[in-house]
């Protein structure tokens, strides 16, 4: 993803203000997580969800726009089968490339000024990727987040008022910002783990 593309999003979210000075320092990080954190044979896939979560006490914010590396640490993924959660200009679930998703990029508009208002979930789902494995070796499948040259929010302001207050913007990425991490387990069958068991007892007893 070209950083023509997402810039698209924060230009649209400086239309009406200058970048705000938050009270106090934001962080801000990508979560990762599994529908199964562990896939046992009978379920060899798994949906990956890709979140954007920020903190800061003193302010509310929406998530203005952001983007992403999404990596495994093997190969797995299912071209084609990703849902595009959410979907503001330039928004994009990268391109499959081995193991990772490049240049994915997500974000939305939130300028209350000319009526376009964000949605304020926090944390708030990115995308969905799934993957797969027909392989039940016993092992962890780590998955990270890499490629962030853009973190924005917006602020929230009163975008109900009168008039509609909000949509300044702040860069959170790279010095509040710290890329993601997740993990599931694939594992046997049922079936094989009770034969690596029962394989395992044999053995004990032919030692003894």
């Amino acid at each position: 993803m070209k950083r023509s593309t997402i810039a698209l999003i924060a230009v649209a979210g400086l239309a009406t203000a200058v970048s705000a000075q938050p009270a106090r320092p934001l962080s801000a990080t990508y979560m990762i997580t599994s529908s199964n954190d562990v896939i046992q044979g009978v379920s060899e896939t798994t949906t990956i969800s890709l979140w954007a979560i920020w903190v800061d006490p003193a302010m509310d914010w929406v998530i203005g726009a952001g983007n992403y590396d999404l990596n495994a640490s093997e190969t797995g993924w299912v071209a084609g089968a990703e849902v595009d959660v959410l979907e503001g200009p330039a928004s994009s679930v990268g391109v499959l490339a081995g193991a990772s998703y490049t240049g994915a990029s997500n974000g939305q508009l939130h300028i209350p000024i000319i009526g376009f208002i964000g949605v304020q979930d926090n944390p708030i789902l990115y995308a969905t990727y799934e993957w797969t494995t027909t392989d039940f070796t016993i092992r962890t499948i780590d998955l990270t987040t890499s490629g962030t040259f853009q973190f924005q929010v917006a602020e929230w302001g009163d975008p109900f008022g009168s008039p509609p207050t909000g949509g300044r913007t702040f860069q959170l990425w790279p010095d509040d910002f710290t890329p993601g991490s997740g993990s599931f387990e694939v594992i046997p069958a049922p079936s094989a783990l009770a034969l690596l068991g029962l394989g395992g007892l044999v053995a004990l007893r032919r030692r003894r």
